[in-house]
Parts: C-alpha cells; structure tokens; sequence
C-alpha cells in the first residue's frame, strides 16, 4: 500500500462474541429454529399452487357477488323510478279523460261507458277489431298513396 489509500475492507461480517452460558446458547438457538419454521412454512404457502388457486377463486366469487348484489340494487332502483313514472302516467290519463267525461254531453258519457264494460268483458274481440281496423287504415293509406 501506498501512502494516503485507505485499506479495503473485508465483506466478511464481524464474529459475533460466543454467548456466556449455555443457556442463553440454547435460547439463540430455539429463536433461531423457530425463525426458520416460519420462513419454511412461508415457502411451502408460496409453492402450494392449489390453495393459491383456491384463495384466488375465492377473492374472485366474492368481488362477482358483491358486483351482481350492486347491479340488483340498481335494477331494484331503476325499477322503482320506473313504477312510480308509469303510476303518475297513469294518473294523469285517469285525471284527463274524468275531465273529459264530465264536460261531454250525457248520451256520449253513458256511450263511453257502456265501450267500458264491453271492452272489460271481451277484451279479446276488442283487440281483434282493433287490429281489423288498423290493418283497414293502413290498406286505405297504401292505395291512396298507389294512386296518386
């Protein structure tokens, strides 16, 4: 060496002093032991692929309940608005056609009522000639367009 280097250090690490007695020997030595069974256990965990699959399906199934209860609170939600929507629809026809019925003349009221009960008790046949005469509208429209 020449003068003003500094000496290289060893990597090797300082000897630990010999413990004073043996028992204190005997502690290091169960400390030790148990340290190692843990990591030896940590190992074995990280290597057991089945289990590791297991827990894997099980974090799965849990985030895909957990997904399928929000979306049923959704549809829940959305369901309600919707109900409450078509309800207050519906009041509103029921509030515009009483409206209608009180200021109409009293052979179109008992007429309309009458249509009522009728459409109540066939309710099938009232379809049918519905949908007879919808097909006859649209018959009519095709050839007026035909002609011109």
């Amino acid at each position: 060496m020449t003068t003003g280097e500094v000496p290289a250090q060893s990597p090797e690490v300082p000897a630990q002093s010999p413990p004073d007695n043996v028992q204190q020997l005997e502690e290091e030595i169960a400390a030790t032991r148990e340290k190692l069974g843990d990591a030896v256990e940590e190992l074995v965990a990280k290597l057991d692929v089945k289990s590791q699959a297991r827990a894997q399906v099980t974090k799965l199934k849990g985030q895909v309940v957990g997904a399928a209860r929000g979306a049923r609170g959704k549809a829940a939600v959305q369901s309600a608005k919707a109900r409450d929507q078509i309800a207050g629809t519906a009041q509103q026809a029921r509030e515009r056609t009483a409206s209608a019925v009180d200021g109409a003349p009293e052979p179109a009221k008992q007429a309309a009522a009458t249509g009522t009960k009728l459409a109540k008790q066939r309710p099938v046949q009232i379809g049918a000639a519905a949908a007879l005469l919808i097909a006859a509208g649209l018959v009519a429209v095709l050839l007026s367009r035909r002609k011109r």
